[in-house]
Order: C-alpha cells, then structure tokens, then sequence
C-alpha cells in the first residue's frame, strides 16, 4: 500500500506485491520531491495567486491539483478560458433544462375536477380529473 498526496488528498493506492508498490512509490516521491522544491521557490505574488486559489476552490471541496489537472484537460478541447466558460454556460443551460419540467401555463379552473394545463406543444393535461 502507497500513501499518495499527489493530488492533496491523501489517498491509499493498492498493490499486489511489494515490488508493486515499490514500483509505482518511486516516481511518485520523486513527484512530490520536485513539488516540495517548487513551492520552496515561489514568490510572494505567486503565493498569494496560490491562496487566492484556494480561497475560490474550497467552497467546491475540490483540490487545487485536481482543479489544475481538469483545467488543462479541458483546455485541450477549446483552447482558452472564454471558450471553456462558453462551454460550460452551454452545458449548464442544456443539463438545467433536462433537470427542469416543461414550461406549462393554467388556462383556467375547471371546476372541482382540477386545473388545465396547456404545454408549449400545443398539449393539454388536466390535472385532478
């Protein structure tokens, strides 16, 4: 078993053997040797865009490498921030309007046996009847 603290978290990673483990420890902790180095040379002004980072990432429970990592990757679809909003404004309309009921307006009362709804498509429901 391998502590892993590559993405901030820590988390168990599981082999089968010790040679496993040994294996995949190796480049890991080299990984975060070169992380340790990295932070130890950051300037004033990167350490506060580090923290204003966290700041806005932790309202989301999600870690800064994490975050890092899923950026880039989809980065590599658009290209560049404007387009990636963009894309994920589109994304969130279209899931909005599958979580959402369709658009239905009363028509009016009819009687005790319920309301008449009349959809968009041209439908009418009655409810209650």
């Amino acid at each position: 078993m391998v502590a892993n603290y590559a993405t901030g978290q820590r988390r168990f990673d599981s082999y089968g053997t010790e040679a496993a483990a040994l294996e995949a420890a190796n480049p890991l902790a080299r990984q975060l040797s070169a992380q340790d180095v990295l932070a130890a040379s950051l300037t004033n002004e990167q350490a506060a865009d580090y923290a204003a980072a966290i700041q806005a990432l932790t309202p989301f429970n999600v870690a800064l490498p994490a975050a890092a990592t899923t950026l880039a990757e989809c980065l590599k679809l658009v290209q560049d921030l404007p387009s990636l909003r963009a894309a994920a404004t589109c994304y969130a309309a279209r899931r909005l309007a599958e979580l959402l009921p369709p658009a239905r307006t009363a028509v009016g009362f009819r009687g005790w046996g319920g309301l008449s709804w009349h959809q968009p498509s041209g439908r009418s429901i009655t409810r209650g009847a």
